[in-house]
């Protein structure tokens, strides 16, 4: 039997975008946002390997984060009034975490026949 352990290292990832760029002095349209992920994995592995049969069986790991948030400011006209214009803003968060077992295991029927079976 061998025990296998996969890690995936805790990763972040934040985005800042700058404003739309235009010729003119003051873009007509920015988008400003930002964005931020954070992400964990880890799977355990037990592997057997007999005469005639062989398996994995095992357990994976996600817990992962992301969120964002964005606005739709006008420049352009709306400075005329001496503001720019926000037209929409957006913000969001979603969070996964999962743990979902596995399993596979092949029987050697024959030298040249063999049955297997798995599940998730």
């Amino acid at each position: 039997m061998t025990f296998k352990s996969i890690h995936g290292l805790p990763r972040r990832r934040d985005a800042h975008a700058d404003p739309t760029s235009t010729p003119s002095p003051e873009p007509a349209l920015d988008v400003p946002r930002h964005y931020k992920d954070d992400q964990f994995t880890q799977e355990f592995q037990l592997l057997y390997e007999g005469e005639r049969i062989q398996g994995v069986a095992g357990l994976y790991y996600l817990d992962a984060t992301a969120s964002g948030e964005f606005d739709t400011i006008v420049g352009g006209y709306a400075l005329f009034f001496g503001f720019p214009l926000t037209i929409g803003s957006s913000s969001g968060q979603a969070v996964r975490r999962a743990s979902p077992r596995f399993a596979d295991v092949s029987f050697d029927l024959t030298d040249a026949w063999s049955a297997s079976v798995g599940g998730r």
